[in-house]
């Protein structure tokens, strides 16, 4: 083997340098991986896609601008600089809008009919950052990515077979800091100079905030909350829009970027973050504690209840459940839901006459299925949403004696927040005890999610060390059928009935059932050990994205793997609150959880599922 000395330009790059993986959530990696080249072919191969592409279907010509923006994470000026650098040497121009949130630059893009670019890890932890791109009139659909990916590639190959003396960066795929030509020297201290506070664009940020102060204003009186800062990119531009409705904040809690980085997870929130928001809402006595995750299109709300002597006296509003709030109040035509939200939540949106499609995990996912609603009822109102939390309005909405909200096709944290202000002002009612009237009698429930992780140097489950991503989507593909077309299994006393996508039944072969059986039996035995209950049964598994498990104790499990990072997730709903965090910390527990030792045994060739020869019947 050659050493590293010996290897041609070519050869050097292919060996040291990863090639990162590009998806309509963009692109994330950790820190050392985000180098100045890669950020800059990714960013190339976007904007040499919408030079290809009609501007009808959010394509661009030379000497337009690309808006973009940042959140607060270490790394994020230093590719803010490299991503003004492709910019500006594709022949377009750099409009900065400074340090705000992912839905604001996003919003200033579609209403100027300009792409967006956002550096961004979102809720990713400390020492990862990324890319999140849109067009002018949308966020990346699904079929974009290919294309994309295909230009990325094609650029690096470009780059790599470049000499050492031809190419910008050095072996470390940094910009050099000597021997650059003269223009692109130019390019560079010109990219630098655009990254500066005296340059941003401040309206994109006065654009976010009227958006809302429009419909809202002063509708909100006699409400106090705590917004607790931490390093949210929102943090400045949220508690605006709160004040605006008239509602009385107090902001807490704000920590220097450049000493600390804060990760907030809304599908797997910590403890530690719910425990100092409920310690601020009864520093300040006030029941309403919120923040958002990193880029700022994810919300977090606690409530403190009103009996503090409860204990805990206080609860996460999950995402999901917030949202179900926000479609209540806007009662839109349609709604799309991702996998991940709970199910019981789709019984209430249908209690309310709403329309409801659970699709696959990602917000490009919700903008396909509203979209495809939207084609055939051009007249109907879509909104979508996530486990996570952040809203998505698919169509202008009339609110407040017909004042319209205007569309805005990508995650958002402050639509579910102000729209739950609305509905419990319109009911009279303080938001806890909203809560409780909504989610009450059958559709009373808790849900709790949980996670496996296998990130070196950042956070590792014991006994899980082996575990990868593809590891995850192998074992979920294990207990899937073999027949694709195969949306749902329900498991009948007598009878097993698989269906479609359109809730039409699949005729099988044995040999077809026989595997479906076997699935449902493998899964059972360790479902029996989490549920800690020997009689249990499966009675339905949905297989929209990973395994949605219907249990006949009315519990319900589901778990995948993570589409962008090494992690295994599972959720769960039961009665009580502390039933579901028990159900999850049996699943979890390190070197112990029943799905460690449900990986382990994968790893191991512990489980083997004999797949059907015949698949065409």
């Amino acid at each position: 083997m050659k050493s590293d000395d010996n290897l041609t330009s070519y050869e050097y790059r292919n060996k040291n340098f990863k090639s990162l993986r590009f998806g309509t959530s963009g692109l994330r990696d950790i820190d050392d991986n985000l180098t100045d080249m890669q950020v800059y072919l990714t960013t190339k191969g976007f904007l040499n896609y919408l030079f290809s592409i009609s501007k009808h279907d959010g394509g661009i010509k030379k000497g337009e601008k690309i808006a973009i923006a940042g959140d607060l994470r270490p790394t994020t000026n230093r590719i803010l600089v490299a991503v003004s650098f492709a910019i500006l040497d594709s022949g377009c121009n750099v409009d900065y809008c400074g340090k705000i949130s992912t839905p604001a630059l996003i919003l200033w893009g579609f209403n100027k009919k300009i792409p967006s670019i956002m550096v961004t890890a979102s809720h990713n932890p400390i020492g990862q950052n990324g890319l999140k791109f849109s067009n002018g009139i949308s966020e990346l659909l699904r079929h974009e990515e290919s294309i994309i990916s295909r230009e990325i590639n094609q650029l690096r190959e470009f780059e790599y077979h470049k000499s050492w003396d031809d190419s910008i960066f050095d072996k470390i795929g940094f910009f050099k800091k000597d021997y650059l030509t003269n223009t692109n020297d130019e390019i560079l201290n010109k990219a630098k100079i655009i990254i500066n506070d005296n340059n941003i664009n401040k309206i994109a940020k006065e654009n976010y905030i009227n958006r809302y102060k429009k419909i809202f204003n002063n509708t909100i009186n006699n409400q106090k909350i705590v917004f607790y800062e931490q390093t949210s990119v929102a943090r400045d531009i949220i508690p605006q829009i709160l004040e605006e409705m008239g509602i009385e904040v107090i902001k807490e809690e704000r920590i220097d970027e450049k000493n600390e980085f804060i990760s907030v997870d809304t599908e797997n929130l910590k403890k530690s973050i719910i425990e100092k928001m409920a310690n601020l809402g009864l520093k300040n006595n006030t029941n309403v504690v919120i923040t958002t995750d990193g880029d700022g299109d994810r919300p977090v709300v606690i409530i403190i209840k009103k009996n503090k002597e409860k204990n805990p006296n206080y609860y996460f509003i999950k995402g999901d459940r917030l949202n179900v709030l926000a479609s209540i109040f806007l009662k839109p035509d349609h709604v799309s839901i991702a996998a991940s939200v709970t199910h019981k939540h789709v019984e209430i949106l249908k209690k309310h006459r709403i329309n409801v499609r659970i699709t696959k995990l990602g917000s490009s996912n919700l903008l396909d299925s509203m979209n495809r609603f939207s084609k055939n009822e051009k007249d109907k109102s879509t909104y979508g949403f996530e486990f996570s939390g952040g809203a998505i309005l698919g169509s202008d909405k009339k609110v407040f004696n017909g004042d319209c909200i205007k569309k805005l096709p990508t995650r958002d944290s402050i639509l579910p927040i102000v729209c739950v202000f609305a509905l419990a002002k319109s009911r009279g009612l303080d938001i806890e005890d909203l809560i409780s009237e909504i989610f009450s009698g059958d559709f009373e429930f808790q849900n709790h999610t949980g996670l496996i992780e296998n990130l070196p140097g950042i956070s590792v489950t014991k006994g899980c060390e082996k575990y990868t991503n593809e590891i995850g989507k192998e074992l979920i593909e294990n207990f899937s059928p073999k027949k694709k077309e195969i949306f749902d299994v329900i498991y009948n006393e007598d009878k097993i009935l698989p269906y479609n996508d359109n809730e039409e039944l699949i005729e099988l072969n044995e040999e077809n059932i026989n595997h479906l059986i076997d699935i449902k039996e493998t899964i059972l035995n360790y479902v029996k050990k989490i549920i800690n209950d020997p009689f249990v049964k499966i009675t339905k598994i949905n297989y929209l994205e990973g395994l949605r498990i219907h249990l006949s104790n009315d519990e319900f499990i589901y778990i995948r793997s993570s589409g962008n990072a090494c992690q295994f997730r599972i959720y769960a709903e039961a009665k009580t609150e502390n039933r579901a965090v028990e159900i999850v910390n049996n699943a979890i527990y390190p070197e112990s959880g029943t799905f460690v030792d449900l990986i382990n045994d994968f790893i191991n060739g512990k489980i083997t599922i004999k797949k059907p020869v015949n698949t065409h019947i």
